[in-house]
């Protein structure tokens, strides 16, 4: 054995000038092999300071000689079997010489401890490895989980391509289908990249590979849709499917073909094809029969289920659905009964609530608002409200309909206030009973009842019931009591919605100005600052004033510190803030100084710029934008600027990328379709709601939101179609883990499917039809006042006397009523009057109400115009012109009072 000084000799040499090895390249010399060799064989060596040092030397020399290390765990020397060992083991966790000492230290300790600290320590090595180590890890121990975790780092890092090699690499190493999917998915989500550098045959490779599943199927089919070759892969498919071997290679191609099918437009081949399957997958053929609307099939295999799961609520309120829709009355009315018998034996939880979904979704509001009391009578109680139903909302809270009953009730409130859940509903319920006295006339009695409410919360409110408090005062009209119970709401517990809560049309820019002026002035009293934001979004006269405190917050925070973690996000606000006050130049030199940095400023100054048809201006932001978040929007709308600009092939490529961009996902709505629709593009919009309709299933959110775009769109040319899309998205609640977020959407929204509906179908002259709509509108929401204004006049023209009668006749009663119960509602004398003009029925009544409407608040255009209306239905033509001129005057910038007198005008100078 040679001495430690000839040992460091050897090491020392190295050959400079031998050549690399085809297979590792590296610029780095390569050790001479005696040096190696002797190095190896002093890891046996008597002193220990020789072993140590034998060590590190082999240790320093990397991977590259791994060989002689493997040979050398086979020698007959243990010390060195042992060294040589622990030196593998290190390049085999990626613990180098250039690896930092503490990293090293974790990773030694994590080779040696149990599972639950390797799990700890994992978390570790993660954040501070080299992604080289990382691998070598997941490569030594291939789990799963830690192979994700290290593509997510690549990912982050943006090592894009590199962390999708590596997957590649990965993904025929799985033998778990989950962890494949989740692989899968990864690649999937890289795609955008790739296409954003325009490498088409490298994203399609991406997405064919990672088609193992039906959202991989459905991203795939949608890259080749829009790039023009889908048909051509479903022939190929198709081919395919003839020569196909067995059933499961069969099973196989037939699903991607259904996606594609589907997606490609063409649903009756999709569900043709799901039916031809060995082995037919029950939930897809529901949800391909759930987009063609096919009720009567879907209700047979829905009883098919309750069959063998009677207890199944979520296929319960289903079945109701498709039995109704399908005309099957007998079964619909039988599920509905068992719908409420599982109701009465349930007294609260999910399944009360999937109870009272299908009964408000089939149309029983009325039953469904009884079960909506068990679970929050204060829910209840506004629904009714919002219905018009006030004698029913406080028969159904316990109120009364006069004073003293009101009196009472509150009195027992305020008695006990042991902040249970039932006095909390009461609380709620009584704050909301105090905005409503302010609206039906009863002003005094609301102050009193709202001074009462706050002093009960004197000393021991909570934040919840002051912001309750203050929000029922602010829609009666009381800001300052609402800005004061809203500052005492956040003293309680600095909860922000104290403060979002009193600017409804500005509820994210006031929380921002919140912000920027806590940290400027951090001190300031939390009345003192709500004063100053609300000085920014209430109406105010000086407008100079309002503009002098923007700049004044503008210049002190465009001198904070570039590194300031909100200046950029305050600087936006302020931006925008100018915009609200009409201060465009300001607002442009605000967005300007961080649009090169912030996306959302750079879209401000491309949107500023296309207004004003400055086409290549706002293209060079819009596509600074672009290169800053990749939002797919940004890049359609520079392709949509190069256009008008007249570079219509750069515009169309840009457009084209925009729109593969999002793939089958949901930035097809929320990162491309809801922000066109913004900008007026309302055609490019619905083409993109209608391709992810068919890249969506019904469980998806996206889904719920392309959907409703849809109707939307169409409602005007084709009410019918508008009509079945709502229904299908309002259907779509009947999923045990799909709720409307307010109670109210489940009385309007059931409304406005049967009110188009009925549209559509006098549209194509189906009458009577149109009448049982109609009726179901008025069943759900009996004091809707739109309903007969619209379709009184329809039905009478089609002479269809009788059923118009009774359309007009349920909502006046009502109003009426209401009218009784607070006689000095000039609002709801208001209603009736004009509800009695506009359908040409109780004339004189409606006279007296809409006097006493003017009595109640004189020189009301609104009011006076009822008046008019009134006298122009009874013939009285001069007396209606007297009031539209009065209403002119009142209100020369509404031009509906202009178009009121020209037409009263106009019918005048007609001969009779």
């Amino acid at each position: 054995m040679g001495s430690l000084p000839a040992l460091l000799l050897v090491a020392s040499m190295t050959i400079g000038q031998a050549s690399p090895s085809s297979d590792a390249p590296t610029t780095e010399p390569r050790l001479a092999p005696q040096a190696v060799s002797l190095a190896i064989e002093q890891l046996g060596a008597p002193d220990f300071e020789v072993r140590q040092r034998a060590t590190m030397f082999l240790w320093q020399a990397g991977r590259a000689i791994e060989p002689a290390l493997r040979r050398a765990t086979e020698s007959k020397n243990r010390e060195v079997r042992l060294r040589a060992k622990s030196i593998l083991d290190d390049f085999h966790y990626g613990v180098f010489a250039d690896t930092p000492e503490d990293v090293a230290a974790i990773i030694r300790r994590y080779r040696r401890e149990e599972p639950k600290t390797r799990e700890v320590l994992w978390e570790q090595i993660l954040s501070h490895a080299s992604i080289e180590t990382l691998i070598a890890i997941t490569n030594n121990e291939p789990t799963a989980a830690q192979r994700q975790q290290v593509l997510e780092r690549l990912e982050r890092e943006g090592q894009v391509e590199e962390a999708v090699t590596l997957a590649e690499k990965w993904r025929g190493e799985y033998g778990s289908p989950e962890d494949l999917a989740k692989l899968d998915e990864f690649i999937r989500k890289q795609v955008p990249y790739f296409l954003a550098k325009r490498q088409f045959e490298k994203s399609e490779s991406l997405l064919e590979q990672s088609a193992t599943d039906s959202p991989g199927i459905r991203n795939w089919a949608a890259f080749l849709f829009l790039r023009g070759e889908l048909d051509e892969k479903i022939d190929e498919l198709n081919a395919q499917l003839v020569e196909a071997t067995g059933p499961a290679q069969r099973s196989e191609i037939q699903t991607k073909l259904i996606h594609m099918l589907r997606v490609k437009g063409d649903e009756a081949g999709a569900l043709a094809m799901a039916r031809q399957q060995d082995a037919p997958d029950g939930s897809l053929i529901r949800g391909l029969l759930f987009d063609q609307r096919e009720w009567t099939e879907l209700a047979q295999r829905q009883n098919d289920i309750l069959a063998t799961d009677p207890n199944n609520i979520e296929a319960l309120g289903f079945a109701a659905a498709y039995n109704r829709l399908a005309g099957n009355f007998d079964d619909f009315n039988k599920h509905v009964t068992a719908i409420r018998e599982r109701a009465e034996k349930l007294f609260g939880g999910d399944s009360l609530g999937h109870c009272r979904e299908a009964l408000f979704l089939n149309g029983f509001t009325d039953e469904a608002i009884q079960l909506l009391t068990r679970e929050d009578i204060a829910d209840a109680f506004n629904v009714q409200i919002m219905r018009n139903q006030y004698a029913d909302a406080f028969d159904l809270a316990g109120i009364g309909t006069t004073r003293e009953s009101r009196d009472a009730w509150l009195g027992e409130i305020l008695e006990r206030p042991d902040r249970s859940k039932n006095w909390q509903s009461n609380f709620r319920i009584a704050t909301q009973l105090a905005q409503i006295l302010a609206t039906v006339g009863e002003k005094q009695e609301s102050v009193e009842m709202f001074e009462q409410l706050a002093n009960s919360l004197k000393g021991n409110g909570e934040g919840t019931q002051w912001r309750q408090l203050a929000e029922s005062e602010l829609k009666a009209k009381m800001i300052e009591e609402a800005f004061e119970h809203a500052a005492q709401a956040y003293d309680k517990d600095r909860n922000g919605a104290s403060i979002t809560l009193l600017f409804v049309n500005h509820s994210s820019s006031a929380k921002t100005w919140w912000d920027i002026y806590s940290g400027l002035d951090p001190d300031e009293a939390t009345r003192t600052r709500l004063a100053r934001v609300r000085n920014l979004f209430y109406q105010r006269k000086d407008h100079d004033e309002v503009v002098a405190e923007i700049a004044k917050a503008h210049a002190r925070v465009q001198a904070l510190d570039v590194k300031h973690r909100s200046r950029v996000k305050w600087l936006h606000a302020i931006g925008e803030t100018y915009q609200l006050h009409k201060e465009p130049e300001q607002a442009r030199l605000c967005f300007e100084s961080i649009a090169k940095e912030h996306a959302p400023a750079a879209i401000r100054m491309a949107d500023m710029l296309a207004k004003q048809e400055e086409w290549i201006a706002a293209s060079d932001w819009y596509h600074s934008a672009w290169q800053l978040d990749r939002q797919p929007y940004a890049l359609y709308l520079y392709g949509e600027m190069l256009s008008k600009a007249g570079a219509e092939e750069a515009g169309r490529e840009s457009k084209q990328l925009a729109r593969l961009l999002p793939l089958g996902g949901a930035a097809r709505y929320d990162g491309l379709a809801a922000h066109l629709a913004q900008r007026g593009l309302e055609d490019a919009a619905y083409e993109e709601c209608e391709l992810l309709r068919r890249c969506s299933t019904w469980s998806d959110l996206q889904m719920f939101h392309a959907i409703a775009t849809l109707s939307q769109s169409v409602a005007t040319d084709d009410p019918l179609r508008a009509a079945a899309y709502a229904e299908q998205r309002m259907l779509n609640c009947l999923q045990e883990l799909w709720h409307f977020t307010d109670a109210g959407s489940y009385v309007r929204i059931p409304m406005e499917v049967h009110r188009d509906r009925a549209k559509g179908l006098l549209k194509g002259d189906e009458v009577s039809d149109a009448i049982v709509e109609l009726q179901m509108c008025q069943r759900i929401w009996p004091a809707d006042l739109n309903i007969p204004e619209t379709f009184v006049p329809q039905l009478d023209e089609v002479l269809r006397t009788e059923a118009a009668d009774e359309l007009f006749n349920r909502s006046y009663e009502l109003i009426d009523e209401t009218c009784s119960i607070f006689p000095n509602s000039a609002l709801h004398h208001n209603n009736a009057a004009w509800l009695a003009a506009k359908c040409k029925r109780r004339l004189d009544e409606a006279l007296v109400h809409v006097n006493r409407a003017i009595e109640l608040v004189p020189n009301e255009a609104q009011y006076i115009d009822t008046l008019g209306e009134v006298y122009f239905q009874q013939g009285k033509t001069d007396l209606a012109i007297d009031c539209a001129k009065q209403c002119v005057e009142l209100e020369p910038n509404t031009s509906f009072y202009q178009e009121q007198l020209k037409r009263f005008q106009t019918s005048r100078e007609q001969p009779e």
